[in-house]
């Protein structure tokens, strides 16, 4: 059976744009930093979400930026 990895992700949502940040545990204990995507963002205005769709597009991107 295959060893289970955990992998962290933080994610901050602002009004233009959206970072997206992925960890891994290493052997020491510390998190090793192995992907970061930043997409803009036009669905969201003064924190309150405007436009749903636009706004799962630019989250979906900047996952794909940070998984690649």
């Amino acid at each position: 059976m295959a060893k289970r990895e955990d992998f962290f992700v933080g994610m901050d949502l602002g009004s233009s744009k959206i970072c997206v940040t992925v960890g891994k545990e290493n052997e020491e204990g510390t998190l090793d930093i192995i992907g970061v995507g930043i997409s803009t963002l036009s669905g969201v205005s003064k924190g309150t979400v405007k436009e749903i769709e636009d706004t799962v597009s630019g989250i979906s991107e900047a996952i794909e930026i940070a998984e690649r």
